[in-house]
Formats: C-alpha cells, sequence, structure tokens
C-alpha cells in the first residue's frame, strides 16, 4: 500500500467512522447492508468502545487482513510463473478445460477443484507468507510438547520462514514447485508442516476469504491475459522486512508486468 497510501487510507478511515459516530450510525448507509462502521455503532459494546478512534482502527485492521496480508504471496505467485513459460501453459491449458472464452470471468466454484491451480496457490503461500510469528501463551499451567515441559507463562511462537523453508519437508525448499502439491497423499502430509493462516482456535478468521481471492486472482490473471515481466528481477519480490507481513525493498517497486 506504501507510507503515502497507508496514511490517506488511515485519514479517510478516521473522518469516516467520525461522520457515522456523530450521526449515531444514521448517516449514507447503504440500502442493501450495513458497513462495518453501522454495525460497530449499533452493537452492543459499551458506548466508551464505539469512540471515533476504535471504530477508525477496526476498519484499518479489516483492510489492511484484506490486502497486505495476500499482497506478497501473490506477487510472488505471479513472479515465479511468469518466469517459467511451461507452467504458465500448464496452468492456461487447465483454466481453458474450464471455458474456452479466454474473456470469460472464473467462478471460485469453477477453480477451486483445479489440481494444478491449487498447487501453484499453496506454493506460493508457502514462500509469501514467511514471516510474523503468532505467539501464544498459556499462563495458568505448563504446556507439554514432545517431552518437553514449558512453566506457565512461558511465550511460545513459531516461524513460519522455519516451517515453510525446512528442506527436511520441502525439498528444494527455496525453489517454486506447485508439483510437490499434486500427489494426494504427499500434499496431506506437507499439510502437517504448512501453516501460511497459523493453527487452532487462533488461525486467522479470514483464511477462506483469503483462499477465494487468491483463486479467483490467479485464475483470472492467466486466464484472461497474457502477461510478462517488466524490470523485475528476484529482488523485487525477495522479503527483506518483517512488518508482521512481509515486505520487499523500499529502494524497488515490486512486481511490475506488461499486458501483451
Amino acid at each position: 500500500m506504501g507510507d503515502r497510501g497507508l496514511c490517506t487510507a488511515k485519514q479517510d478511515l478516521k473522518a469516516q467512522a467520525a461522520e457515522v459516530v456523530e450521526s449515531d450510525g444514521t448517516s449514507w448507509a447503504p440500502q442493501s447492508h450495513s458497513t462495518l462502521f453501522h454495525t460497530l455503532v449499533k452493537s452492543h459494546l459499551p458506548q466508551e468502545e464505539k469512540c471515533v478512534e476504535r471504530i477508525a482502527q477496526e476498519a484499518m485492521t479489516v483492510i489492511g487482513a484484506g490486502v497486505e496480508a495476500l499482497a506478497n504471496p501473490l506477487a510472488i505467485t505471479m513472479f515465479e510463473l511468469l518466469k517459467d513459460p511451461s507452467a504458465i501453459r500448464k496452468l492456461k491449458e487447465e483454466l481453458m478445460a474450464v471455458d474456452k472464452d479466454p474473456q470469460a470471468f472464473l467462478r471460485y466454484d469453477q477453480v477451486q477443484g483445479l489440481s494444478y491451480l491449487s498447487a501453484v496457490i499453496n506454493e506460493g503461500l508457502r514462500l509469501g507468507k514467511e514471516s510474523g510469528r503468532m505467539p501464544r501463551v498459556n499462563p495458568h499451567s505448563p504446556t507439554v510438547y514432545q517431552g518437553f515441559v514449558f512453566p506457565a507463562g512461558t511465550v511460545l511462537s513459531a516461524s513460519l520462514k522455519d516451517l515453510h523453508l525446512n528442506e527436511d519437508v520441502y525439498e528444494g525448499a527455496k525453489e517454486f514447485r506447485p508439483e510437490r502439491w499434486i500427489d494426494p497423499v504427499k500434499s496431506k502430509e506437507l499439510q502437517h508442516h504448512f501453516m501460511p493462516f497459523s493453527r487452532g482456535p487462533r488461525v486467522c478468521l479470514g483464511k477462506h476469504l483469503a483462499m477465494v481471492e487468491s483463486y479467483i486472482c490467479i485464475a483470472n490473471l492467466i486466464h484472461r491475459f497474457d502477461l510478462k515481466l517488466w524490470n523485475t528481477t528476484q529482488r523485487n519480490v525477495d522479503s527483506c522486512h518483517d512488518f508482521f507481513v512481509p515486505d520487499q525493498p523500499t529502494d524497488l517497486h515490486g512486481l511490475r508486468v506488461l499486458i501483451l
């Protein structure tokens, strides 16, 4: 999103939140559904929780989760695909079997079961979701894991990078190899070491939405357009910052492509 875009988004959201709060939820409400602002203002939250700052922060969290969380995996997926003509050809053939019209919009229900597309998305998530830790603390009792006992209050977390780039699990772990996910038995085994959306009761609430976005985005970009990398190298998509989500070098523009 960029620093300037982020600041502008925060200012806009705060102004919108202020308008809704000051009107007690009656301003510019859509006819068909409520916005997040209206839902919070009309909720049973204590009145002190319905302040402008709180509501604007909630909205920013939702936008960040929906945009930033997938930006890196999608960029890496497209970069790796566009580097490899055989991968693009294979994916296009699979998508054309769904609809031979290259201008047709492919729906999620049409593509969710495609084996190669699913493998491409999993591999992009594996390589693209490599930063951030989700700490867990049991304040009441010790945690026992594989014979190790961690006292109550111990902060435990897992490194996604260590999990997703583990050579003992993923042969050629730093390489983009969708084929590793094709075999159902092997794929099920890999899933035990795959957690781009975390795991357990604190799993990412947006996991399913993110997967729908990934399928629709990748499927339609490849199906409807012929693309070519432009002024983009590996360094443009390599992660060198950890802002909970991975980020690329600040002196570069990230992934750039030409529509042919």
